[in-house]
């Protein structure tokens, strides 16, 4: 999976689902996707909370994303005080934003690492995590023949991804190579988010802030299913 910031519940799902977690590091960065931004509600709309970054080639790998001179951690996590303060669940959780945000690590890659390691901490996730670095891996394989390297490499009879993941493989490959290619289907159960229609997919920390870590981890995170 791409490194995400503060990414939706549906990511820590697979996190606690998997024995093993693989973070791309050395793919090219995706400007459209979920990476350095994500999306919280603040004063009852929409809002994106994201993270600047200098100016680089279209075709740099997310390692080599470097977080701008204008990011402030402190104003960051003022933006989320000002959107969630009022919520039953923000003073147990604000001390996890703090940790996350106000953070002077300038590699985006390895911001957005230390943020996943920190919330699966807090919800007390065995899975170990390794980088796609890790591997030897011929640039010249296809999206799905990483995989299915990765797979072997490990000794993994089984690979898990998200339902958007569907259009990408071929099941009838990964089983000719002894993987069983399974996609993870999670609930999302609505929940209360103010004086606006439920909104799902949204960064993980609305969820929190809503509930609360003991709902989160045993209501909220178990609700998916394997197909």
């Amino acid at each position: 999976m791409q490194p995400y910031f503060l990414p939706y519940l549906g990511y820590f799902q697979l996190i606690r689902e998997v024995d093993i977690f693989v973070l791309t590091n050395d793919y090219e960065f995706s400007k459209s996707g979920w990476i350095n931004r994500n999306r919280i509600i603040q004063n009852n709309e929409v809002k994106y909370l994201t993270i600047p970054l200098k100016a680089a080639s279209d075709y740099s790998k997310i390692s080599e994303r470097v977080i701008s001179e204008n990011y402030s951690g402190l104003k960051s996590f003022n933006a989320v005080k000002s959107a969630y303060q009022s919520k039953e669940y923000f003073d147990e959780n604000s001390t996890i934003m703090e940790r996350i945000l106000i953070n002077q690590e300038r590699n985006l890659f390895s911001f957005i690492e230390q943020s996943i390691k920190i919330l699966s901490e807090v919800f007390n996730f065995k899975t170990n995590t390794m980088l796609t670095s890790n591997f030897s891996l011929d640039p010249k394989l296809s999206g799905q023949d990483k995989i299915i390297k990765i797979c072997h490499d490990l000794n993994a009879s089984c690979y898990v991804n998200l339902p958007g993941g569907k259009a990408l493989y071929e099941p009838e490959v990964f089983l000719q190579n002894g993987i069983d290619l399974r996609f993870l289907k999670p609930k999302l159960k609505p929940y209360h988010q103010g004086k606006v229609e439920f909104t799902p997919n949204l960064s993980v920390i609305d969820v929190l802030f809503n509930n609360g870590l003991e709902s989160v981890v045993n209501n909220h995170l178990p609700s998916y299913s394997l197909e």
